[in-house]
Parts: C-alpha cells; structure tokens; sequence
C-alpha cells in the first residue's frame, strides 16, 4: 500500500512541478506571436509518440486532455493523481533501449511549453521512483534495468496558463 501512497505522491509532484517550471521562450514582438500562431495547427488533435535509434516504442495513452475534449487543468491532475504505473502498463508491451541513449519525443501537432517524465524500477530491495523535466525533446536512462515510465506533455497560452496535457506511460527493458 506504501508503494502505491508513493507512487500517487510523486506524481502528483511532477505535476505541479511541471506546472511551475517556467517558459524559458518569449517572443520578442506581437508580430511574431502572431505569425507563430498562423503556423500552428491548433491544439485539438495531437499524437506524441517515443523512438530511439529510429525505432518506435510501445506506449500507451494514459491522458488526453485538449480543448477538442473539453479537459480542463483540474481534470488533469485528477486523472493523474491516481496513476499507478505498473497497474496501467500490466499488458504493455516492453520495449527495448539502449543505456544511455538518447530517447526521442515526437510531438506531432503544436510544440508543448513543458515536458516531464517519471521512471519506476524495481530492484531487490524495492521500487525506485524519479520525475525528470526535459530539456529539449528527447532524454536518456542512465541504469539498465526494466521501466516504466509515464511522459507528460503539456501546452499553455502566452499568460502561462494550461490549454493541454498529454501523457503516455511505456515500459522499457534498457540494456
């Protein structure tokens, strides 16, 4: 039961430490967000998706919460505070990576302000659980092992406030 207190804990953590992370990308004019907007699709039908070495690997949507569903924020976390990993990914399929290299995050629709992810392991001596913000759209696992992870993606306007999120949960047998 502690494992599953745990689990629930942190990734109620990374959600709201995905939420104050802040937007390290600002435009620089009225002109250019207004150009940005007419050269992105908007946000109601977007596929993120995971490879390494050009391989896809298996993941499974865990939330899909745009304005095309009418998800809110409060939605969000709710369906996310109660995850358990392992439960939701029981019949996934394992994907093989390799240590150390990098993981690649293919965002097919409008590029996210945040991205985050948690990894769950389990060794000898119990469950190991780490939240992780990305730099940029990929990362990498440093420990070989089996995992599961949970990536959240999410979108906000130009005030900072969420118009989206989008997590997929996969395990991962890295070599």
């Amino acid at each position: 039961m502690s494992h599953l207190i745990k689990t629930g804990a942190l990734l109620l953590l990374v959600v709201f430490l995905g939420a104050c992370h802040s937007n390290d990308q600002s435009s620089t004019s009225a002109e250019n967000t207004t150009e940005n907007e007419k050269n992105s699709p908007p946000l109601d039908d977007v596929d993120v998706s995971l490879s390494q070495d050009g391989e896809t690997i298996s993941s499974k949507s865990v939330l899909y919460c745009l304005p095309s569903n009418n998800c809110s924020e409060e939605t969000a976390k709710r369906e996310l505070r109660n995850v358990e990993l392992n439960k939701m990914t029981e019949n996934a399929s394992v994907s093989p990576v390799k240590e150390g290299e990098e993981i690649t995050i293919h965002i097919d629709g409008p590029q996210p302000e945040k991205i985050s992810f948690i990894t769950e392991t389990q060794r000898n001596d119990g469950f190991y659980i780490s939240d992780e913000v990305v730099d940029g759209r990929s990362f990498v696992i440093g420990g070989k092992g089996k995992y599961t992870i949970l990536l959240t993606v999410q979108w906000e306007n130009e005030n900072g406030e969420f118009e989206g999120r989008v997590s997929q949960a996969a395990k991962l047998d890295v070599e």
